[in-house]
């Protein structure tokens, strides 16, 4: 059987770094949680849109069984 080797040039010390790299944007993330290190770790980012709309009406509830607002 014949040996199979990576020739990408990078040791190992930096294929283990590109692995454990986050694949979304933390630099223009409005909020950004992080939790653990390693290959276990979270990191968690939110984006906000810069626009927020309301569909419809305000909801003003439901009434009560006569008609009255709660």
């Amino acid at each position: 059987m014949a040996e199979v080797r990576l020739r990408d040039g990078r040791n190992e010390a930096q294929r283990i770094a590109d692995r454990l790299k986050g694949s979304n944007d933390t630099t223009t993330a409005n909020t950004v949680a992080k939790h653990g290190d390693g290959p276990t770790r979270t990191v968690t980012t939110v984006h906000h849109s810069g626009h927020q709309h309301q569909h419809g009406s305000a909801d003003e509830g439901v009434g009560n069984i006569i008609g009255g607002k709660r």
